[in-house]
């Protein structure tokens, strides 16, 4: 009786602790959810998810950008992005099921006011299941301004303004 009481204390021990690490570790889970959130919240950043072969981009863009929110497929999202980087963008959505991070830099026209720069940035893991699940997010870069006259999301975004300065140099 001794041995089978003190079992059932050393396994009650063990769940209560079990139970704190459970607890401690979703309040650092939430914690930094709410951190993230706020850092997103005070940015043009925003996020996305593929679902269905679909893009849902948060209600926070479409609200940025004045118009109603809508999902995207691969071909949608194309059509607001500049041709010349269809090519660069084809090729992540062909390797986009392999797990990996990527950045990429491109030119949007989401709301038909012109082109502006846009990066995206995205992770892919493999599911245990054998799919796969696609989210990251996304920010403009023209509120990378620094001083009057200078524009960081130039220099940070666009690969012919890089070149531009390379050569003048």
């Amino acid at each position: 009786i001794i041995s089978l009481s003190t079992l059932f204390v050393w396994l009650f021990f063990l769940y209560r602790r079990e139970q704190g690490r459970k607890k401690r570790a979703l309040y650092e889970l939430e914690n930094e959810k709410e951190t993230l959130a706020l850092a997103i919240e005070g940015s043009d950043t925003f996020a996305w998810r593929l679902e269905n072969d679909h893009f849902i981009f948060e209600k926070d863009f479409w609200k940025s950008q004045n118009m109603i929110s809508k999902s995207f497929s691969f071909e949608d999202l194309l059509s607001c992005m500049h041709p010349d980087h269809w090519e660069e963008v084809k090729r992540y959505w062909r390797n986009i099921s392999k797990a990996g991070k990527v950045i990429s830099q491109v030119r949007c026209d989401f709301n038909g006011k012109g082109y502006q720069w846009w990066e995206f940035r995205y992770k892919t893991i493999i599911l245990p299941g054998g799919g796969y699940k696609a989210a990251g997010l996304f920010f403009n870069g023209k509120s990378y301004k620094t001083k009057p006259g200078q524009n960081k999301a130039e220099e940070n975004f666009n690969p012919y303004y890089i070149k531009s300065q390379l050569q003048s140099n």
